[in-house]
């Protein structure tokens, strides 16, 4: 090719960003019903040969702008060069005009950091976090940009990251430290309140245009190794469920009263002439209370084993499939009286990641944080990998902490302050794989394991989104 085409060519995707994704260019945190686009092929060069190292421009819609504070980064498809699966990023800052950020060339996604790798049998912990230093250190011009947006902005700052791909990259681990630092290692999910969001094209309304106020309350299902804590929730009005099937009908008022009832008193029980749930939380041995006014739900909880695949077949939480938990329309979420909309938390192996549905017949991303948030929830937290029961628990308890004690801070604070703990339990020196004598430090490699853990929970919605559960009435019976 003639320099004079290369040059060309370079100029077009600086500036047109030819990106596959719902959607081009930074825009406002809002889904688009767009065609979903497939990966297109990249330029055989981004930026021409000689070019100096610096970033390129993208076109802003000034009547967008976002809200001061407020940083996207978008994550697109792209294919490579070598026709090879890859994605371009695009940086945006709200408040005064600012420097955007793009790729200088398309990027191949780091596949040794996917976080399913951590599990039993898997990647060694200080291994993989090794891993993820190695990568976060060639992402350089990427650091700074975002460094360059926390000295500006301070605690003000939230970070959204929307991410229309299935590369599943672990950015709340990316060190926020330059490739010659020797300090304290600092991952961007423990310095900075971070969202993710992906395009959901089904959806209606503005879901990130503004935050919402989630509050009621809690409306929960646990399998039989979960059921010890459902007293986590004692504090708040809880709707328990052990029972898949009532926990369901009572998200869905169309299946209320269409399978078999519950035993008087259990946690699955229906009450009233018109089929609605009392709004008391029921439990063993309880009486129902008095109708008083609904508080609506403010969280749905669900505790189980997930699974996954690469086809959304292999997707379930719980006994539930993907398409089994799709099929109720779960109207509840939605909101009504007394309520400023639903938090979702999954508590599940897996339930954080999105699959490619070409096998479905569609260009879309599903998974069950996907679902829960195109039915109606305003905010989701799933987690990228399998956990441990110790850290699920843990995220558990610091859930209800922050919804007793801090709740008009927002949810992503929350998970922002959980990693951050995780962080500085580290080691000190992060240990070898093998340390001297042929043994490992496991201890040491524990820690790691457990930040490790602690970053598999994510966050979808508004970074300014809050949750405040309805207390539990005087004289009501704990569930």
């Amino acid at each position: 090719m003639p320099p004079s085409d290369r040059m060309r060519r370079a100029a077009e995707w600086l500036t047109g960003g030819r990106v596959v994704g719902p959607g081009t260019g930074p825009r406002s945190p809002r889904p688009e019903r767009l065609p979903a686009p497939r990966p297109a092929r990249a330029p055989e060069a981004a930026v021409p040969d000689g070019a100096p190292d610096v970033l390129g421009s993208v076109t802003a819609d000034p009547t967008e702008r976002l809200p001061d504070g407020l940083v996207q980064l978008r994550v697109q498809r792209v294919r490579s060069g070598d026709d090879e699966p890859a994605y371009l990023l695009t940086g945006a800052c709200g408040g005064p005009p600012t420097r955007p950020y793009l790729s200088r060339t398309p990027q191949l996604p780091p596949t040794n950091i996917n976080l399913d790798r951590v599990r039993a049998g898997g990647a060694v912990p200080s291994q993989f976090y090794r891993a993820v230093r190695h990568w976060s250190h060639r992402q350089r011009p990427l650091v700074g940009w975002l460094n360059e947006q926390r000295d500006r902005h301070g605690t003000a700052l939230h970070l959204v990251i929307w991410d229309d791909t299935e590369y599943e990259i672990p950015w709340e681990m990316l060190l926020l430290n330059d490739g010659g630092d020797t300090g304290p290692d600092l991952p961007l999910g423990a310095a900075v309140p971070v969202a993710r969001w992906t395009t959901i094209r089904e959806l209606q309304r503005p879901l990130l245009d503004e935050p919402a106020h989630c509050s009621g309350r809690v409306v929960g299902y646990f399998d039989e190794r979960m059921r010890q804590d459902i007293g986590v929730f004692s504090p708040f009005e809880h709707e328990p469920h052990t029972d898949v099937d009532g926990f369901l009908d009572r998200l869905d008022e169309r299946r209320r009263g269409n399978g078999p009832s519950a035993a008087p008193g259990s946690p699955d029980r229906t009450d009233g002439a018109t089929g609605e749930y009392g709004a008391a939380p029921t439990g063993p041995g309880s009486a129902p209370d008095a109708p008083a006014a609904d508080p609506g739900i403010g969280l749905v909880y669900m505790g189980c084993h997930g699974t996954h695949g690469k086809r959304i077949d292999d997707l379930t939480a719980g006994m539930l499939t993907w398409y089994e938990m799709d099929e109720p329309a779960m109207s509840a979420l939605r909101g009504g009286s007394g309520t400023g909309g639903t938090l979702v938390c999954l508590n599940v192996c897996h339930s954080g990641r999105l699959v490619d549905n070409r096998g479905g017949g569609e260009d879309a991303l599903r998974g069950f944080s996907e679902l829960f948030l195109r039915k109606g929830a305003k905010a989701c937290i799933a987690t990228r990998g399998e956990v441990e029961e110790t850290e699920a628990r843990a995220l558990l308890g610091h859930l209800v902490e922050h919804a007793r004690r801090n709740p008009g801070q927002p949810i992503a604070h929350m998970l922002r302050d959980f990693r951050d703990d995780a962080v500085r339990n580290l080691p000190r020196q992060i240990p070898r794989t093998q340390e001297a004598g042929g043994g490992q430090d496991v201890e040491a490699q524990r820690r790691v394991l457990s930040l490790l853990y602690h970053f598999m929970y994510v966050y979808y919605g508004h970074p300014q989104t809050t949750l405040q559960l309805a207390p539990r009435r005087p004289g009501s019976a704990a569930p």
